[in-house]
């Protein structure tokens, strides 16, 4: 078999060729990326589901099979200064300078990412307005505000944020183009070297983007795999108890920040005391809040 990358050979491939470019793939995947970095998985999809193919990681693909990106782009000024950015990528090898395959990306200031901005909202006295408790029970953006509020945590602290214009958008327009070279890189890659049944286009930013709450039975499963038995056990007490409130999923997000006032905060009524209990075995910790009742 030639020494050259099978991408690169004269004609076409064979059944076990095909089958060669795959495990070179996979083999370069297991010994040359890491996970976060290179790649990156999506949480809630599934322990079966296939890897986003990070830029990173497509830059070693293309370094594997000698691939070099060549751009052509289209930039389409819109209404109110915003701007939308399209971007063709040829993938050619460099050794033959042949053209190996091509993607396509874009990218605008219109996406909320860019087109918004959140500034904390101030009191009376000129402070950070922090989130009410009793917004915690309902998550009803109305208590913050309406819908353009929402809480954000920062410096320990859950404060109420708004979403404003962002008044600045020349500021976003070269990260805009990058995002848009970026995602037509990724799409060429994917398409020259058949990569597509190895990992997939669905979250190209994984690593900006914010992961979606966790599940209670997620965080379950990995206390079990942990040999964590008394955090699983814990969970599912608490899970259990926030089915009289329906906050099971926020209650997930609270747990993966570890924000145990937030925690203490939602606690149902129906829960009782051992609500506090079970918080703390949850977040590891023994210690109560100063308002709950010595458990027997």
């Amino acid at each position: 078999m030639s020494d050259l990358p099978l991408i690169a050979q004269e004609g076409a491939l064979s059944p076990a060729q095909v089958s060669e470019q795959i495990r070179m793939i996979q083999a370069v995947m297991r010994a040359n990326m890491t996970e976060g970095e290179h790649y990156g998985k999506i949480p809630g999809t599934g322990r079966d589901a296939k890897p986003t193919l990070l830029k990173s990681g497509a830059e070693k693909l293309c370094l594997l099979f000698r691939l070099a990106p060549e751009y052509q782009v289209e930039t389409l000024e819109l209404q109110g200064a915003h701007r939308e950015v399209r971007v063709q990528c040829k993938l050619i090898q460099i050794s033959t300078q042949r053209y190996f395959g091509s993607g396509v990306g874009s990218c605008s200031t219109l996406e909320s990412k860019y087109r918004y901005r959140s500034d904390l909202v101030q009191t009376e006295e000129g402070k950070p307005m922090e989130v009410p408790g009793k917004y915690w029970q309902s998550r009803d953006p109305a208590i913050l505000g309406g819908p353009d509020y929402r809480p954000t945590k920062k410096d320990g602290k859950w404060l109420v944020v708004k979403k404003v214009e962002n008044p600045d958008l020349a500021d976003v327009y070269n990260t805009v183009l990058k995002m848009a070279k970026k995602r037509a890189y990724i799409d060429a890659t994917l398409s020259a070297t058949a990569a597509s049944d190895i990992f997939t286009q669905d979250l190209e930013d994984f690593g900006e983007a914010a992961p979606p709450p966790v599940s209670v039975e997620g965080l379950v499963s990995a206390a079990v795999q942990a040999k964590d038995e008394r955090g699983a056990y814990a969970l599912l007490k608490v899970r259990d108890l926030l089915l009289f409130s329906r906050q099971e999923e926020f209650f997930s997000e609270l747990v993966a920040l570890k924000d145990k006032q937030a925690l203490f905060q939602l606690k149902p009524p129906e829960a009782g005391k051992k609500y506090y209990k079970i918080i703390n075995f949850a977040l590891a910790e023994t210690e109560e809040p100063a308002d709950a009742v010595p458990l027997s």
